[in-house]
């Protein structure tokens, strides 16, 4: 399992702390993440906030997927940028894509 590294924040920082994962729950909802990374990253804002642990350990089957959904993500982004548009997800990107240059698409698609 992949340990994530987190700084703790001192004491006087907590109200700082709430604010800045007040600002990044909102950011992730207002950004059109799904429901799932909502969730994800509601999970790890309570986790690191609230009990103030420094390593959150990461099952293998999700440390796993991690290279893939990067890959994904990253390809997302650049068809908004060629785009000039938001993608809901990595298939809808894809999707664009196809139906543009179906050979460029043939060789991002694995």
């Amino acid at each position: 399992a992949y340990l994530v590294t987190v700084i703790p924040s001192p004491r006087a920082m907590e109200t700082r702390r709430c604010e800045l994962a007040s600002v990044l729950m909102e950011a992730t909802v207002r950004g059109g993440a799904s429901r799932q990374v909502a969730a994800a990253v509601a999970s790890a804002l309570m986790r690191t906030h609230m009990h103030g642990f420094t390593e959150v350990p990461v099952p293998q089957e999700v440390a796993s997927d991690i290279p893939n959904v990067a890959a994904a993500m990253a390809a997302q982004r650049i068809a908004e940028v060629a785009y000039h548009t938001r993608f809901h997800n990595a298939g809808l990107a894809y999707e664009a894509l196809r139906a543009d240059a179906p050979e460029a698409a043939r060789t991002v698609r694995c």
